[in-house]
């Protein structure tokens, strides 16, 4: 039986995306997020690390902004690191499967972005639908 973890994580973002290219064109887009809970009277936030890759990345960068709400899922792991002053440390990350822009604190457009909209074609399902073929055998 293989393992799997996946979690969802609706904060906010704590900067604007950082996105890079791979040596095969791929974008990559790093950010943190950021969640919060009240525990007690004290506020309680844990920062994610997080890294989605592909063409979405460019997206990302290009509509959200340091701050925004915004709902993400994945596959969290953790990261160990050396630090600048040699020290190992850890870091609670994410790779991004899929997100989604939320609505912005302040304002209705949808966290920075704000999708076309697309007329939809109106289909009448009380007319009469006439595409019988009466040459069929059965």
């Amino acid at each position: 039986m293989s393992n799997f973890a996946s979690v969802t994580i609706v904060g906010h973002l704590g900067r604007d995306v950082d996105t890079k290219s791979l040596p095969d064109g791929t974008t990559v887009a790093n950010f943190s997020i950021a969640t919060s809970r009240k525990r007690g009277g004290n506020e309680v936030t844990t920062w994610w690390r997080a890294a989605l890759f592909g063409k979405r990345a460019d997206v990302l960068a290009q509509y959200a902004r340091k701050g925004d709400p915004l709902l993400i899922t994945g596959e969290p792991f953790m990261r160990t690191y050396t630090d600048k002053d040699g020290g190992e440390r850890q870091s609670l990350e994410v790779a991004v499967s899929d997100f989604a822009f939320l609505k912005g604190r302040n304002d209705d457009s949808g966290g920075g972005y704000s999708a076309p909209a697309q007329s939809k074609p109106k289909v009448d399902f009380q007319a009469p639908v006439d595409d019988f073929n009466d040459d069929v055998p059965f």
